[in-house]
């Protein structure tokens, strides 16, 4: 069941990374239904340069990034656009093993670093949503 709202229902500013399971264990139906979930919950942050910041990526044998909080600014960044981009997230078709320590590592030196987009201490971190349907 995927909740629909008709709005933002957090509007405090936060950088809000999503990190996704694509190994072996995921069949493509459950892949797809983490992309709408993961759509489903940034609908409910309000998304702009001075709202919330939206980053992910996926894991299996290795982790890489999707999104950096840096790619989308000013007029495209925007609910719309990040879950279009969400939607668009491809899949290897590899499989492969469960190495979700390479996506923490990952999401540590690389998505929550200012270099690629991540803001200052007034600006709260959630960090490490990992979605795993089995």
């Amino acid at each position: 069941m995927i909740l629909v709202f008709s709005g933002p229902v957090c509007r405090e500013p936060i950088d809000l990374a999503f990190i996704l399971d694509e190994s072996g264990s995921i069949v493509n139906r459950n892949w797809e239904i983490m992309k709408e979930f993961t759509e489903t919950l940034i609908r409910n942050f309000e998304i702009s340069d001075q709202g919330t910041h939206v980053a992910a990526l996926m894991f299996s044998n290795d982790a890489e990034v999707l999104i950096r909080f840096h790619d989308f600014t000013g007029a495209n960044n925007n609910v719309e656009s990040v879950a279009r981009k969400v939607r668009s997230f491809p899949r290897s078709g590899i499989g492969g093993q469960t190495h979700i320590n390479k996506a923490l590592d990952l999401t540590n030196t690389d998505i929550f670093t200012e270099e690629n987009g991540m803001r200052g201490r007034d600006v709260q971190k959630v960090r490490n949503i990992v979605l795993l349907l089995l």
